[in-house]
């Protein structure tokens, strides 16, 4: 959540996640500390996630970003950008994903 991004001296990752507000009404009156967005989707919108289209990429980014994930005042990070689709194919969610590569691996397992 991007409201809290200066909340942390140091961190990870920082997610965007853009949501259709038409789809879920009261969402935001949600609090996600002890639940993802997923299980709430599921339990108070009978969602599931079926499948996610990812694409992986490289920003440089300044100010806010580049000070909580790189404590400089710019950096490239990764960036992951994913489309959240239910069953039906409707794409559900848009989440941007900021990452500091120097403290966070990902590790694929493809099948």
């Amino acid at each position: 959540d991007h409201r809290d991004l200066h909340s942390f001296p140091t961190r990870r990752s920082s997610d965007l996640a853009h949501l259709n507000a038409f789809m879920f009404p009261n969402l935001l009156q949600i609090t996600f500390e002890e639940q993802s967005l997923y299980d709430i989707l599921k339990r108070n919108y009978q969602l599931h996630i079926h499948h996610v289209c990812q694409k992986v990429l490289t920003q440089k980014l300044n100010g806010a970003y580049a000070q909580q994930l790189f404590q400089e005042d710019e950096a490239t990070a990764l960036v992951m950008e994913n489309i959240s689709y239910d069953d039906r194919e409707i794409p559900l969610e848009y989440t941007i994903s900021y990452i500091n590569g120097e403290l966070y691996s990902l590790n694929y397992y493809v099948t």
